[in-house]
């Protein structure tokens, strides 16, 4: 281990932990005598069995060390790379918390699935060269499973399927396992569907129209899959006016700059073309049956207006406003379920998707959900 102008002598480990979040744990035990100091703060720690070094930040340490010490230095590494990275056949990666039912008793982190990513003619790539694809594939793991998952671990392999090198590092954003509603059919075998999907989605990724959108949107999606109430319709919302400026004024031109932008056109109205540009129904589901009463009560037309409607009373509240909501506590529930509704059918419509999915309005468990996407 090196710090500033000093260098210490030693033996020790790195290790993967889960709890309390994933993260690459070292801990080292100086060789030294006589007594070492060994400060708090960056360090970089020079690991000579694998041919590599790697910069770690040291978060506690005994006061003093002596000749008979047996208390570690612990800290955290954020990256270790060793090996033939440069030049591999394929790239195998981890994914944590994909779509596993065991472990939602715990509630915590397991490797669930593994994959590879690989040229389709067969050439050369490097771990750096994967590294696009797999946030995509990230981001898009993530919008199917709606809280965050990303590709970790990653193996460079030669053609016979050798691990030639390997990349230790952990996404910031993963996510503890948590039951949530994909919009993936749950009786249904997921694979089709998810390859079907990825295709889309991976083409407007790598699009220069829809590519930032498609970024920042899954962000929002995914917050506001996990998150309160109250703040995912505010993400919805955002999402809504990110992917509805893409759709109708970039992309089919429907709308120009300066109609989208006067004060005339409300929120809704936006909306409404951006789900009618996806053929997404606008009624209120009638399942939904909180969010109806509240649109009947406050004479709503349909779902873009009660959810613009519910949004803007949690947004910019008065006395009368939230006497609307204490008078309809399930509606805000409801609009939240209606929004990541319309978000998924926008996504899935962006992505050319033809499949059935999992309709998030029709909420119970079990429950026969799965359903043909409104445009086929």
């Amino acid at each position: 281990m090196r710090q500033n102008t000093s260098c210490f002598n030693g033996s020790g480990s790195i290790h993967l932990e889960w709890l309390p979040k994933p993260r690459l744990t070292m801990r080292f035990l100086p060789s030294d005598s006589p007594a070492v100091r060994i400060a708090l703060g960056g360090s970089v720690l020079d690991l000579p069995r694998i041919g590599t070094r790697a910069e770690a930040y040291v978060t506690s340490v005994p006061m003093l060390y002596f000749g008979n010490e047996t208390r570690p230095v612990v800290g955290r590494v954020g990256r270790i790379e060793f090996g033939e990275t440069v030049r591999c056949a394929r790239v195998r990666f981890h994914l944590p918390n994909f779509l596993e039912n065991e472990i939602s008793k715990d509630g915590g982190y397991a490797i669930t699935h593994v994959g590879v990513v690989e040229r389709i003619d067969g050439s050369a790539l490097s771990l750096n060269d994967s590294e696009p694809v797999l946030d995509c594939l990230g981001h898009y793991l993530s919008f199917c499973r709606g809280s965050w998952t990303f590709p970790v671990l990653l193996c460079a392999e030669n053609a016979e399927g050798c691990v030639v090198g390997q990349r230790w590092e952990l996404s910031n954003t993963i996510d503890r396992y948590k039951q949530t509603r994909p919009w993936l059919p749950r009786n249904e075998p997921e694979g089709t569907h998810l390859s079907e999907a990825f295709r889309g989605y991976a083409y407007a990724w790598f699009s220069a129209l829809w590519g930032d959108a498609i970024r920042i949107a899954t962000q929002w999606y995914v917050e506001s899959s996990s998150g309160a109430v109250e703040k995912s319709m505010i993400l919805t919302q955002a999402a809504f006016e990110l992917l509805g400026w893409t759709r109708l004024v970039e992309d089919t031109h429907t709308l120009s700059e300066k109609v989208w932008k006067s004060r005339s056109m409300s929120f809704a109205e936006k909306l409404r073309q951006l789900l009618q540009s996806c053929t997404v129904p606008l009624s209120v589901p009638a399942e939904l049956d909180q969010l109806l009463a509240y649109s009947k009560a406050l004479r709503v037309s349909d779902g873009p207006e009660a959810l613009t409607s519910l949004r803007n009373a949690l947004v910019h509240p008065s006395p009368s406003k939230r006497k609307r909501i204490q008078e309809h506590p399930g509606a805000t529930v409801d609009a939240w379920k209606l929004g990541l509704w319309y978000l998924d059918l926008i996504f899935l419509h962006v992505c050319g998707y033809k499949s059935r999915y999992s309709n998030k309005t029709i909420w119970g468990w079990p429950a026969d959900d799965a359903m043909a996407v409104p445009w086929v």
